[in-house]
């Protein structure tokens, strides 16, 4: 019964994960509807299939996990042509997120969402620490000389 309990816990978190992660804040548009569904239903799918399989008693479980690990990104593979680069990283950050959750590691994965999410939409902050921008130091050199 307590597994019961966990498992549906598991899916309600990837759920509203899998929301988090496809979900624009900036905007709304209809292609963000379908990406919101398609991380959480990819979110969902994951977590179910490595919840399952990681409670299972086999031999061999890590050559299961090997075969679903596979099959999840064979899967992504096919399931993403359709979708632009932005939206690709959105589904597969969300399987592997899935795969996290699945495997009981909850608190990492809302932490990695968070961070993910904020990095995701704040992409040019970080971007102009890594890229030099020598217009802007002259810009900031002619503006001290004049004061």
């Amino acid at each position: 019964m307590l597994y019961f309990i966990g498992y549906i816990f598991k899916i309600i978190i990837s759920l509203v994960v899998g929301f988090i992660i496809g979900h624009n804040f900036k905007t709304e548009n209809e292609d963000d509807n379908k990406v919101v569904l398609y991380t959480s239903v990819l979110s969902f799918m994951a977590t179910s299939l490595s919840a399952v399989l990681i409670n299972l008693n086999f031999a061999n479980s890590s050559v299961v996990i090997g075969f679903l690990l596979f099959g999840l990104f064979f899967l992504i593979e096919s399931f993403i042509k359709d979708f632009n680069s932005e939206d690709k990283v959105k589904l597969i950050f969300s399987a592997v997120n899935g795969l996290i959750i699945g495997f009981g590691f909850i608190f990492y994965s809302l932490l990695a969402t968070v961070v993910f999410v904020y990095i995701f939409h704040n992409v040019n902050i970080f971007l102009n620490l890594f890229i030099k921008n020598d217009e802007n130091k002259s810009i900031d050199s002619d503006s001290e000389e004049n004061l």
